[in-house]
């Protein structure tokens, strides 16, 4: 049996893959896998993880192959009904953590279905899970991603097409699929901390972990690789500043120059005679009291003051008064 050069080189690659492969979806068959019987050109690659720049985010760049022949659905799905997927390989990493999910928008949005935390891959066991009730009938893509637990920090994927019949308003309730590893900012956990622990892994959890611990850096609850942050809204609006403060300085207590009003000396004319002088007894001085001037204007003791607000000890006493008599 003759075999041309360009055959030769396909069933090489296909066996140096198949040695050297990882894991992937076999049933469903994935778009470009060997097992599809719609793909036109098989992915030699179909194993290997996604490319750690996210260039090849969702299903390993076969997203495009929806729509044509080669993109043709593979399965019928009754929502509410259970299913399972079979995974291909020979390099399970000691198994890991992985989800089933939908998408109903033609691969912009995926929505978890089911999470396995730990030995996930399990060896030759089937992944069950349910079609939601809710989910959308017509065309879909399911998807299985998987994040290993021994070696690289990497993440696995791939799709196939589908058919949902018998559903529902839609999946939009569901939480994201997960997505690390894929040049958004999130790594899995580091190698020997266990399984990966999937955060917001929805209702539907499977776990067999005996350890885990959670991604690493800006990860998101899961989804597409998150775009940039945009800051034009917050360096464009004006910001707020509240009015500064200013010390109020206390106002200087105003000073009255106190003023000391003498009693005139009555004057007695020298050609007259000189009349007894009637004194009247003298006022007794109240004691002196400790008073606290309260910064208020009174006259006190005959003089007109100002209080200055400090505290004085202050004697009051009461003017002498005298009474004069003249006799003709």
């Amino acid at each position: 049996m003759m075999f041309s050069k360009a055959t030769l080189i396909s069933v090489l690659l296909a066996a140096a893959a198949s040695v050297n492969g990882h894991m992937h979806m076999s049933n469903p068959p994935a778009l470009g896998a060997s097992e599809n019987k719609f793909t036109a050109a098989v992915d030699v690659n179909i194993d290997a993880p996604l490319a750690s720049d996210g260039s090849d985010f969702p299903c390993r760049g076969h997203l495009n192959l929806i729509g044509t022949a080669a993109g043709a659905s593979v399965a019928d799905y009754t929502a509410g009904s259970t299913q399972s997927i079979t995974v291909a390989g020979g390099a399970r990493h000691n198994g890991g953590s992985c989800q089933v999910s939908l998408s109903e928008d033609g691969g912009s949005s995926w929505k978890v279905m089911k999470t396995f935390i730990g030995d996930c891959p399990a060896a030759g066991a089937p992944l069950g899970f349910t079609v939601p009730a809710e989910a959308k009938s017509g065309e879909a893509i399911l998807a299985w991603s998987w994040f290993n637990q021994v070696g690289n920090r990497e993440m696995y994927m791939n799709c196939a097409a589908v058919t949902i019949s018998g559903g529902g308003s839609g999946l939009s309730a569901l939480p994201d699929m997960f997505v690390a590893n894929a040049g958004n900012g999130c790594t899995s956990n580091a190698e020997g901390t266990g399984d990966l622990e999937i955060p917001n892994p929805g209702e539907d959890v499977e776990r067999k972990s005996t350890k885990s611990s959670p991604p690493v850096g800006s990860c998101a609850s899961g989804g597409s690789p998150a775009p940039p942050a945009d800051d034009s809204s917050s360096a464009d609006a004006p910001t707020a500043t509240a009015p500064a403060e200013t010390a109020t300085e206390p106002s200087p207590t105003s000073v009255v120059p106190t003023f000391i009003i003498p009693t005139p000396e009555p004057t007695i004319p020298a050609d007259s005679p000189t009349a007894p002088v009637e004194t009247a007894p003298a006022e007794t001085a109240p004691a002196a009291t400790n008073t606290f001037n309260d910064g208020l204007y009174r006259p006190t003791g005959g003089a007109k003051t100002f209080d200055d607000g400090l505290y004085h000890p202050k004697a009051t006493a009461a003017p002498t008064r005298v009474a004069y008599r003249f006799r003709a």
